[in-house]
């Protein structure tokens, strides 16, 4: 059902207002079926996660390597890198195996 005020308003205004008005309403219709259409690519969706959390990796990655280099102990480490990946390889594997450990005993 309608409703009559709501009616009324709408006889009350011109054939060019209604043009405006649907132009608008089409226009937010179609702005939100896109938003929707994207929501729903989860694929795409991904992608771009997966994309965003790589270029964040490497950007914190340059980071450090910048920071490490900067510090004394850094040129030691840019001597050596194979070490420091195997220490940073080794402390990641130490918190897997606790995580893992804590994951079983619950």
């Amino acid at each position: 059902m309608t409703d009559p005020a709501v009616e009324g308003e709408a006889r009350n205004r011109t054939p060019d207002e209604l043009r405006v008005d649907n132009a608008e309403l089409r226009e937010e219709l179609g702005a939100t079926v896109d938003e929707l259409t994207r929501r729903m690519d989860v694929p795409t969706r991904a992608r771009e996660w997966r994309d965003d959390a790589l270029t964040r990796a490497e950007a914190t990655g340059r980071e450090a390597w910048t920071k490490i280099q900067a510090h004394p102990a850094g040129s030691w480490a840019a001597r050596n890198p194979l070490a420091v990946a195997g220490g940073v390889a080794a402390a990641l594997l130490v918190l897997w195996l606790r995580k893992r450990r804590a994951r079983r005993r619950t």
